[in-house]
């Protein structure tokens, strides 16, 4: 993997050219923004085939910004083959297991990961290993519409006890799949 962080003082504004990595084929699979009274702060997620990109950006109101550059660098960008339900791996986020492989990464700050197996067989990975390790699954995974440009990401809900997560995932046919949990409890 490799990380960089631009810094700035007011005035230079480095920034990520989102319409070069489309035309270049990458896929968006989540971006979210803000704008804060004091700082700003935002995410951009792409994929392409077996590689990664994750930009994020804080802003404040004297015009310092920051941009954080995180991308995998694959020896070769292959299709991620579909069609296998992967194993269990030794890795957690937020308590919940993560398919064997997973990549962790932060996103301002939150934890994330990348599991090199397609979003569908992400998502029968989880409703076959939740219930049997004693998770109920309150809202079973379905499309949702905030990703710019796609349906591909999808989000369950689950509890066990008094904890309550929402696992979302994101990606395209072919490519990694992004993996985002929130729980409380």
């Amino acid at each position: 993997m490799l990380r960089a962080t631009f810094a700035t003082t007011a005035g230079a504004q480095p920034s990520v050219d989102e319409s070069d990595l489309i035309t270049s084929g990458w896929q968006i699979a989540t971006a979210a923004g803000g704008d804060g009274a004091v700082t700003s702060e935002g995410y951009g997620v792409y994929l392409y085939q077996s590689a990664w990109f994750v930009f994020e950006w804080i802003g404040n109101s004297s015009g310092n910004l920051q941009l954080t550059v995180q991308t995998s660098v694959p020896p070769s960008a292959t299709p991620i083959a579909c069609g296998k339900t992967p194993p269990v791996g030794s890795d957690r986020l937020k308590g919940i297991v993560l398919p064997d492989s997973a990549f962790m990464i932060s996103i301002l700050g939150n934890g994330a990961s990348f599991a090199p197996v397609c979003i569908d067989d992400v998502q029968h990975f989880y409703e076959a290993l939740l219930p049997a390790a004693g998770w109920h699954i309150d809202q079973p995974f379905a499309n949702t519409s905030y990703a710019p440009g796609t349906t591909q990401v999808k989000s369950a809900v689950i509890s066990r006890g008094n904890t309550k997560a929402t696992i979302t995932i994101a990606g395209y046919p072919g490519t990694q799949t992004l993996i985002l949990i929130t729980a409380n409890g």
